[in-house]
């Protein structure tokens, strides 16, 4: 069961081993639901860093993002293709 003490904790350990601080701007640009980026919902807020979001993926738009807002963190999740052929 994912219960508050479970969330809270695992947030505490996140801002030790990712030495997030209430400096940090956490660029949400993979989807919130997803475990690469819903962490960071608790953790950055509970050192009372900044959050921007934003709406769709798209590269040229979270390039400007990170430039605009001053993002020093982020996470991204990718998939790669092989060609086999």
């Amino acid at each position: 069961m994912l219960t508050h003490d479970i969330v809270a904790k695992h947030a505490v350990a996140t801002c030790a081993e990712m030495r997030v601080d209430g400096t940090d701007v956490w660029a949400h640009v993979a989807p919130m639901f997803h475990l690469v980026d819903a962490f960071a919902i608790y953790s950055v807020t509970m050192v009372g860093g900044r959050h921007v979001i934003l709406p769709a993926f798209e590269a040229g738009a979270v390039l400007r993002l990170i430039e605009r807002e001053g993002v020093t963190i982020t996470n991204m999740v990718g998939r790669l293709r092989f060609n086999t052929s």
